[in-house]
């Protein structure tokens, strides 16, 4: 089957929604899947189709996938009623699925073919987090906290795709902001090769977040982009991006837009938008319980202005933040006032665990409530959400110092709670205890991708004002 190449912005995309309003309306149309040019999930994965033209009852109709002589005959799932509207459905990667198209099918007709690959997906992928283990794996070559790590899935179609990490930034051992960005190619086995440079920041940023949009997890169709965005000395919250190159090197950075300024807050891109959460004002140090969406489009420019979400039920900064499916959480953090810098003393973080749930069509989040609880108050932490789980490291909390609960782990319930946090034990440590330290998942390469973790930069807790140039890996 021939696929369809569309070029439909987002906001021309969300009009039309808008004009057919209700019921069906002839062809049924794919706007979207899981807001990306070209998606891709495991058997089991959550599939959202944004379109119009689905009729407001499934009835007869179906999602199909491709099956294993690529003809449309694997039928996806669908859980609950609500789960087909006119513009959005919700489903999962039947199987029997294999790479291919995916078409809607309804009483009106069959709608144009949108690619999709069957191959594990961050965050759908196992992790089981009950016994970490970390594996020092090369050094950066500067020595930094505060810095942003980024995972870049570089798309192959219908084939094996590679992917670099990044590490962005930072404060070094002076408490200087650092302009250094360094990539890592990923092996088949999960490991890391040695850190290189690529093109510089145009400005020393430390406490500031990254993200990076693929065809993948966004509606780029090009290899995709780095973005970079606030940080302690970033005064007018300019958003920075660079071109991503297939061999992990980076285009030179321009701007393309602002934010807030804010420092020590949570960035995501998540369903083809980019969420900042939370952080501390660069005026005043203050936490803050702002949370923004800004839709990335084909061509990687950002919707402006950005979006107002609904607010955190309370400020936080030096917060983890992470999505699963129609859920966003932010993860412990503290209402401080701190420069970026400091090191927060342990009985200031917080316990708390918030999450939102995203308009399966808008992707907005109209609100945030408590989801759970971590086991001790934390902040300047990571989290890292896989496999159902949200894993989190490092940070300053009592215990800190010795590592007492250097990584935890709790389940998401199908209804977006957080079940209780345990320890993980019985695996070896971070050879130092760190804290404002970067992590990010990322898969291996090679034909059966696996998941992995990996920890860079950060502070030390026993000695601060001491960076880690360390990365590890488990």
């Amino acid at each position: 089957m021939t696929l369809e190449t569309r070029t439909l912005s987002v906001i021309a995309f969300t009009g039309l929604i808008a004009a057919c309003g209700g019921g069906t309306v002839g062809i049924p149309f794919i706007g979207s899947v899981n807001g990306a040019a070209s998606p891709a999930g495991a058997v089991g994965a959550q599939v959202i189709i944004s379109g119009v033209s689905y009729g407001d009852v499934q009835g007869s109709s179906q999602v199909l996938f491709t099956n294993s002589l690529g003809g449309l005959s694997v039928a996806a799932p669908i859980a609950q009623a609500s789960d087909w509207t006119n513009t959005y459905i919700i489903t999962t990667v039947p199987a029997g699925a294999f790479s291919g198209a995916l078409v809607v099918q309804t009483g009106g007709g069959t709608s144009g073919g949108w690619p999709f690959t069957v191959s594990p997906s961050v965050p759908n992928v196992p992790l089981t987090p009950s016994a970490v283990s970390w594996t020092a794996g090369s050094s950066l070559p500067v020595a930094v906290s505060g810095n942003a790590a980024v995972y870049a899935r570089v798309r192959t179609t219908y084939g094996t795709d590679t992917g670099f990490v990044y590490s962005i930034g930072g404060a070094d051992n002076t408490g200087t902001p650092t302009t250094g960005v360094y990539y890592a190619g990923i092996g088949t086995n999960g490991s890391l090769e040695a850190w290189k440079a690529t093109a510089s920041l145009p400005t020393a940023l430390a406490f500031h977040a990254a993200v990076a949009a693929t065809p993948r997890n966004s509606p780029v169709n090009t290899t995709g982009y780095l973005y970079v965005l606030g940080g302690a000395t970033n005064s007018s919250g300019t958003v920075y991006r660079a071109a991503l190159n297939a061999d992990g090197t980076v285009g030179a950075w321009t701007s393309v837009g602002t934010l807030p300024a804010l420092h020590s807050f949570g960035a995501i891109i998540h369903l083809g938008s980019l969420y900042v959460v939370g952080g501390a004002n660069n005026s005043a140090n203050t936490a803050v319980a702002t949370v923004y969406r800004r839709t990335i489009q084909v061509d990687g420019s950002l919707t402006t202005p950005p979006g107002t979400q609904g607010p955190l039920p309370a400020p936080r900064a030096r917060l983890g933040i992470g999505a699963y499916g129609l859920y966003m959480y932010a993860v412990g953090g503290d209402t401080a006032t701190l420069a970026p810098n400091d090191a927060t003393p342990p009985n200031s973080g917080v316990v708390a665990v918030f999450y939102g749930k995203l308009n399966p069509s808008s992707h907005d989040i109209a609100t945030w409530t408590a989801a759970g609880q971590l086991e001790t108050a934390r902040s300047a932490h990571t989290a890292v959400i896989a496999g159902g789980n949200i894993l989190v490291t490092g940070g300053l909390y009592s215990g800190a110092a010795t590592g007492t609960n250097e990584d935890s782990y709790a389940a998401i319930a199908a209804d977006g709670t957080v079940g209780s946090f345990s320890p993980a034990s019985g695996g070896t440590k971070l050879t130092s205890n760190l804290f404002n330290h970067a992590a990010i998942g990322y898969l291996s390469t090679g034909s059966n991708p696996t998941f992995h973790l990996v920890v860079v930069g950060g502070d030390n807790v026993n000695a601060p004002g001491t960076k880690s140039a360390q990365s590890f890996i488990y």
